[in-house]
């Protein structure tokens, strides 16, 4: 009788071990690894919305939204005042280009306490959005021709305040000098890329302040700066199309049409992306 207890226990303690095993796989592992853990935890406790927005995570990294989404709702269902998982599908929503339904899940991740990466991701759902506050669409819509930067205001807003948040996250940093680009306050683009580049050297970084370079006028600056983002990443498609037209501008035409044809090659596409930044081919 006492060995039949005794067995019992050991498998009560071995499920328990188990259990707690899964769960803290499925946060601290990642890939197939952590959905298989997540799997085990969620089917041992299907109320565990922790687990479901870990796998919720992986799968997003591996670009599978749908499946991401419905984790994530799932997360919510069950607690629907748990931010972290309304922020994480903001950014399943951001990265579909879906930026109103992103905002409005920034915005409840706000509203419940969650500010992990929140700021600068809502400030690239407003950039990506191409507009900014009530303010200026209402003026707008009346057809006054106001400051080209108060229709991207709340994504400097939104920046700024992850700046504030964590001013040593390069990405703020990245992002609001590629809004300041846009705008064509250089000044202010070119020293949030280099603060940008001062934190963590990034092929995104040397690209957007070879950008700043070239619509400056700053050429051959430009060039380096897109040869060093070429060098982290080859295939990078902006930055071959803009040292292409940097060099053709230069004078080397031969060199500079090569990489137009291998940027187009990359991404068809590449010219129309580039077309935002204000600077002509």
């Amino acid at each position: 009788m006492r060995a039949l207890f005794l067995a019992v226990v050991c498998l009560m303690l071995s499920t328990a071990t188990s259990i707690a095993d899964a769960k803290q796989d499925c946060e601290g592992l990642t890939g197939d690894a952590a959905i298989a853990a997540c799997d085990i935890a969620i089917e041992q406790n299907p109320n565990d919305y922790v687990s479901y927005n870990n796998r919720g995570v992986e799968y997003k990294a591996k670009r599978d939204f749908d499946r991401a989404l419905a984790d994530y709702n799932k997360a919510i269902e069950i607690d629907p005042k748990y931010g972290l998982a309304y922020n994480n599908r903001g950014d399943v929503y951001l990265a579909k280009h879906d930026f109103d339904q992103a905002i409005a899940d920034y915005n409840k991740a706000l509203e419940m306490g969650e500010t992990k990466g929140h700021y600068g991701n809502r400030g690239r759902a407003y950039l990506g959005k191409g507009q900014s506050s009530p303010f200026w669409e209402d003026h707008n819509a009346l057809g006054n021709d106001y400051d080209a930067e108060k229709k991207y205001d709340a994504a400097l807003v939104e920046y700024a305040k992850a700046i504030e948040i964590n001013p040593k996250h390069p990405w703020p940093w990245l992002n609001r000098c590629v809004t300041y680009l846009i705008v064509n306050n250089l000044q202010s683009a070119l020293s949030d890329c280099n603060k940008s580049l001062s934190l963590n050297t990034t092929a995104a970084a040397q690209n957007n302040r070879g950008l700043v370079f070239m619509k400056m006028g700053r050429l051959q600056q430009a060039v380096t700066d897109f040869d060093a983002a070429l060098k982290y990443s080859p295939k990078l498609a902006e930055a071959l199309y803009a040292r292409g037209v940097a060099r053709r501008k230069l004078g080397d035409v031969k060199r500079g049409l090569a990489d137009i044809e291998a940027a187009r090659a990359l991404d068809a596409s590449v010219a129309e992306s580039f077309a935002i930044y204000g600077i002509s081919p």
